[in-house]
């Protein structure tokens, strides 16, 4: 196990290296000049050349490349063209913001649509069944920036009740704190549920007709039993593959979300930066989401062999 634990770690930066070197380039490749933006199309040649050579932008594309890499390694994420302030601090304190809405709203995701799949497939062709089966498709089929508008609209200028933007730290309200989380949290949760209803629905379907479920009925277990103790666990291997897909989405999702909400998390940050051609923090941001999806997919391929230790990794 810990060959296969090393062996997953090792890859993982081997992805993750090559992924510093895509970023890169598709950041350089952003139209626009950050040069340009920073001095707002007034600055004189000498004052353009002064900043190219302050941030390092006169040199070649591959001396560049390096600098920053080592300079990753080494925790010097560069300076911001835009605020002129370290990047680290910079991203490094909105990410506990962006990984905690991901967090709740997997979590919630993840534990409603497995208790809606279960209830589906017990209630096979009923007509619970076809209004789960019904409602996640709608669901599916919406936008999560659209699915973010809709509960604004509805919750915060229909019914005043919650807060349409912004955000509060909690060590100045924790009540404010938990209602400013309560519509992008929502949001991502309802946006994520469809597909892994779904899935648990098939999956559950597909166990409920093997022999050991028959036999556990006819041994007199409860039908909780039967269907979350039996059933579900020999179900967990597609689960876990899609809660993985459900976080890689979250991250991405979780840019829009942030915008149309304005909380300040990595997702916002990368979007003003990208504005700003920001080229250290636009990197910074890729660089952190990149790192996230990696290790949850690298932990996922490690949960496979606790749930069904019969596997056997390449």
């Amino acid at each position: 196990m810990k060959s296969v634990i090393l062996g997953k770690v090792m890859g993982a930066l081997a992805v993750v290296f090559v992924l510093t070197i895509l970023i890169f380039v598709i950041v350089r490749m952003l139209p626009g000049d950050a040069v340009t933006v920073m001095l707002g199309g007034e600055g004189t040649p000498e004052q353009a050349a002064a900043l190219r050579a302050k941030y390092n932008l006169d040199q070649p594309l591959p001396i560049q490349y390096l600098t920053w890499l080592s300079s990753v390694i080494q925790g010097d994420w560069g300076t911001s063209l835009s605020s002129h302030a370290p990047v680290m601090p910079l991203v490094l304190e909105r990410l506990p913001r962006t990984l905690l809405l991901c967090l709740v709203s997997t979590v919630l995701a993840l534990f409603s649509a497995i208790f809606l799949g279960v209830v589906s497939a017990a209630r096979h062709n009923s007509n619970l069944d076809l209004g789960i089966s019904v409602g996640s498709l709608v669901l599916l089929s919406v936008p999560e920036f659209w699915m973010g508008v809709l509960l604004m609209l509805f919750f915060a200028v229909i019914f005043p009740i919650l807060p349409a933007r912004g955000y509060v730290r909690p060590e100045v309200h924790f009540g404010k704190f938990l209602v400013s989380m309560i519509l992008p949290v929502a949001t991502l949760t309802i946006s994520s549920m469809p597909p892994m209803i779904r899935l648990v629905r098939s999956s559950m379907l597909e166990v409920l007709g093997e022999e050991y479920i028959t036999l556990a009925r006819t041994k007199g277990n409860s039908p909780f039993r039967v269907y979350f103790a039996h059933a579900l666990r020999n179900s967990l291997i597609p689960i876990a593959t899609t809660v993985s897909l459900l976080v890689t989405s979250l991250m991405a999702g979780v840019i829009v979300i942030e915008k149309v909400f304005q909380f300040p998390g990595i997702g916002l940050l990368l979007l003003n930066s990208i504005t700003a051609r920001d080229y250290p923090t636009i990197q910074a941001c890729l660089l952190l989401f990149s790192i996230i999806v990696v290790v949850i997919n690298m932990l996922t391929d490690i949960v496979y062999a606790v749930i069904d230790p019969r596997i056997r990794f390449s």
